[in-house]
């Protein structure tokens, strides 16, 4: 039986980190690791991205075997690796799957297409499948959300609020900045077809 792996928990300040280093690097890709328990996200390890490619990324051997032993002496999981994608969807491209050399471990992927709105995502990907995992982000100034598992609904953007979303946000919330599930179905296979390096979209997104 397959293993499925958990859902990310990432703290608001982690979370953040994530999207600072993929602007930094734009327009590289930017790259590192997430260590944790059980999918509660407690590290964030950037490592340089030694390809300095925009469209591919290779984590510096020396770096990531510092990381990979640090994260095994404290007694913690290599939950997640993540890089950005700065041209292209928050979606495995070939290479990523070709390159999934950790299959008890999620793919992050930032995408930077709109650099105001990026949008992140996780996926479980194992013997060249991909399953798509959620993303929880805990912070007095974030929604707090949970999301299922779904190729077409569970991406989501770092978004400015607009005044008539506010009320149905959390009042724990920050007004200007909160995590919403935004993309629709009809949305992601414009942007999976704006980038034929994914594949045929049927096989995506079977109907």
């Amino acid at each position: 039986m397959e293993k499925i792996l958990p859902d990310l928990e990432i703290p608001e300040a982690l979370f953040g980190r994530l999207v600072d280093h993929a602007r930094q690097e734009y327009p590289l890709e930017s790259c590192g690791i997430l260590a944790g328990e059980k999918g509660k996200i407690t590290r964030v390890y950037s490592v340089e991205n030694i390809e300095k490619s925009p469209f591919s990324y290779l984590m510096a051997p020396g770096e990531q075997l510092k990381v990979l032993r640090e994260i095994e002496e404290d007694g913690l999981e290599l939950s997640a690796l993540y890089h950005s994608h700065p041209h292209s969807p928050a979606f495995p491209s070939q290479r990523d799957v070709d390159y999934a050399f950790y299959p008890e471990s999620l793919i992050l992927i930032i995408s930077l297409m709109d650099r105001k709105v990026p949008e992140i995502c996780a996926f479980q990907i194992k013997d060249g499948k991909i399953k798509e995992r959620g993303i929880k982000v805990k912070g007095k100034n974030w929604a707090d959300l949970n999301h299922s598992s779904s190729f077409k609904k569970n991406c989501h953007s770092l978004l400015a609020a607009k005044e008539s979303l506010i009320p149905a946000l959390p009042t724990s919330a920050n007004p200007t900045v909160v995590l919403l599930a935004r993309t629709s179905p009809q949305e992601r296979k414009r942007r999976i077809n704006r980038w034929p390096a994914l594949g045929p979209i049927d096989s995506l997104f079977p109907i």
